[in-house]
């Protein structure tokens, strides 16, 4: 339990004013950071997001969780958690502009959020745990990956591949990522 408050007093600072109403390793602090206190519209698994959505339910999902599929969507997550089964996306952006996601927890996928060839792709105010990657954006440019945690995630926390440029990481919590070497299916590595 002072692992979990201690974390707290180091993460939560970064997403809401304060850590004083988490107690216990089972808190979600993301339930914090949503202020729009409305009800939103409940989803399934699998939904492809095309206007502003407000999500109005937890997910439990066995593969892909949400796409966002048209440009200039703001998806409010609403301090719920979007779960995975281990494998899978927790929410897809491909090929869109001008889209913002803030407000909850993504866990347990292949890739928590994965951002390609797009621009302007606002991340802000999630908490990423236990996906193998948290936040993977490729061949995008001018976003922004801010006011997140990524915490226990089995391989990265935040990757930026090749991009166009301009995208921004910056207040972000990254810790407690494991970082795998594999020199056998890596010959120039060399594990530390």
């Amino acid at each position: 339990m002072r692992a979990i408050r201690k974390f707290c007093q180091i993460a939560i600072p970064v997403l809401t004013a304060g850590c004083s109403d988490v107690d216990g390793p089972s808190a979600n602090p993301v339930a914090l950071v949503s202020a729009s206190h409305n009800p939103g519209k409940v989803v399934a698994c699998g939904t492809s997001i095309v206007a502003d959505l407000t999500l109005g339910n937890d997910l439990n999902c066995p593969g892909d969780a949400l796409i966002v599929s048209a440009d200039g969507v703001r998806l409010d997550l609403n301090g719920h958690t979007i779960m995975g089964s281990g494998v899978g996306v927790g929410i897809t952006v491909r090929m869109r502009s001008d889209v913002s996601i803030f407000g909850g927890t993504i866990r347990n996928f292949v890739t928590g959020s994965f951002v390609s060839q797009s621009t302007n792709v606002q991340l802000t105010k999630n908490w990423f745990t236990q996906n193998r990657e948290a936040v993977f954006f490729i061949g995008s440019k001018a976003g922004t990956i801010q006011w997140n945690v990524a915490w226990q995630n089995t391989e990265r926390g935040i990757m930026l591949r090749p991009t166009g440029g301009g995208i921004t990481s910056t207040q972000n919590v990254v810790v407690q990522n494991i970082t795998r070497r594999e020199p056998e299916r890596h010959p120039g590595l060399r594990a530390a």
